[in-house]
C-alpha cells in the first residue's frame, strides 16, 4: 500500500514538475507592399429589389434543374417573408455560393390573394456581372405567366385567378440569365 502511494506521488511529481515550454516563434513583421489585392466578388446569384403590394405575401425566388458538380440536379427556393403590416419592402435574395441557375430563374409573387404589385430598383448580380432593371423595362427582362397581367403605363403587375388557381410568376428571360451567369 505504501509502495503504491509512493509511486503515485512520484508520478504526480513528475507530471507537475515538467515545464510546458513551447519553442519561441520568430516574429514576422509585415512588409510594406504597394500591390493592391483584388478581391473577387462572391460567385452567388443575388437579387435585390423594392416591392410594393396591395396584399402582403411572401416572395419566393426559385430555380429548377440546377446542375450540381456531382452530376445531380436540384430545385432551389429562397423565401423572403413579408409581414402582414408591410405593403412595401426592400428585399434581398441570395442563392448559395457557386450555384448557377442555367435553366430558369423566377420570382413567385405569392399564391394566396389577388393583388397589384410594383417592382422597382431591381438588380441581379453574379460575381462581377450585374443586371439593373428599371421599372419601365420589366417586359424586356421578364416573362409573365398567365396568372399575371403587366400594365406598362403604370409599371404594375396584377395577379389573377384562373379556374380557382393563383400562381403568379415572373421569369427572367433566358438571354438575360445567360448574360448574368456567364463566366468572364
Amino acid at each position: 500500500m505504501i509502495k503504491k502511494i509512493i509511486i503515485l506521488f512520484a508520478i504526480l511529481f513528475a507530471i507537475t514538475s515538467c515545464k510546458d515550454e513551447q519553442p519561441q516563434k520568430a516574429e514576422v513583421k509585415p512588409q510594406n507592399t504597394t500591390a493592391v489585392e483584388k478581391k473577387e466578388a462572391p460567385k452567388k446569384v443575388v437579387l435585390e429589389l423594392d416591392v410594393e403590394m396591395t396584399q402582403p405575401e411572401d416572395l419566393v425566388l426559385f430555380s429548377n434543374e440546377i446542375f450540381l458538380n456531382n452530376g445531380q440536379f436540384m430545385n432551389l427556393r429562397v423565401t423572403q417573408k413579408i409581414n402582414s403590416n408591410e405593403t412595401s419592402k426592400h428585399v434581398v435574395f441570395e442563392l448559395p455560393e457557386n450555384v448557377r441557375p442555367d435553366f430558369n430563374l423566377a420570382l413567385s409573387l405569392g399564391n394566396k390573394e389577388v393583388k397589384e404589385i410594383k417592382l422597382s430598383n431591381i438588380k441581379f448580380s453574379y460575381g462581377a456581372n450585374t443586371i439593373k432593371i428599371s421599372n419601365e423595362d420589366l417586359d424586356n427582362y421578364f416573362t409573365f405567366n398567365r396568372f399575371t397581367s403587366y400594365n406598362k403605363e403604370s409599371n404594375s403587375i396584377t395577379t389573377k385567378k384562373i379556374s380557382g388557381k393563383l400562381n403568379p410568376v415572373v421569369l427572367l428571360k433566358k438571354k438575360h440569365l445567360i448574360k448574368l451567369i456567364k463566366e468572364k
